[in-house]
């Protein structure tokens, strides 16, 4: 096997055409690791958001129809609810989900249209390839995420995936 790039991610573009962000990555672990990190809610709040902004999720039911709930926390102690609706799951392979603010209570916010987030995790020479897009309903929406640091924000969750999968 090839050595993987010192630096996980090799491919990130904000595709305004498609409305949409694009991050590739690779590891030096199968498939099935990169995925499990996904799956599991003490992983992915490891690296879900930026070091500055840690995730906690206290659901986490990625199936079909499933929903997980996280909750980000500013260094200021504010504080950011969201959820996943999964609409679909092939594992391990492929997952996809609605991203969207959420009440306290973790019911989806009706105002915000949320992101659609692809992940799809393919064997590489390295090991595995990460391939996310995030894909936004308005050029409006993507210019706003965007100005509240959302490719800060996803290249360095990618980019923390990489701690977690080598344990």
């Amino acid at each position: 096997m090839r050595k993987a790039p010192d630096v996980p991610i090799n491919y990130m573009t904000t595709d305004y055409d498609e409305l949409a962000i694009v991050v590739i990555a690779d590891y030096t672990v199968p498939v099935g690791r990169v995925w499990e990190a996904f799956l599991d809610p003490r992983q992915i709040e490891r690296f879900w958001g930026r070091p500055s902004h840690p995730a906690a999720f206290d659901r986490h039911d990625g199936t079909p129809g499933g929903r997980s709930g996280y909750v980000t926390t500013a260094p200021d102690g504010s504080r950011s609810r969201h959820c996943w609706e999964w609409t679909e799951v092939d594992a391990p392979h492929r997952f996809e989900v609605r991203d969207r603010a959420a009440a306290e209570d973790g019911t989806p916010d009706a105002d915000d249209p949320g992101t659609r987030v692809v992940v799809e995790i393919d064997e590489s020479p390295f090991g595995s390839r990460l391939t996310m897009t995030t894909r936004f309903e308005s050029s409006e929406q993507l210019e706003q995420l965007l100005f509240k640091g959302l490719n800060e924000g996803m290249r360095s969750a990618v980019a923390q995936i990489d701690a977690v999968v080598a344990e």
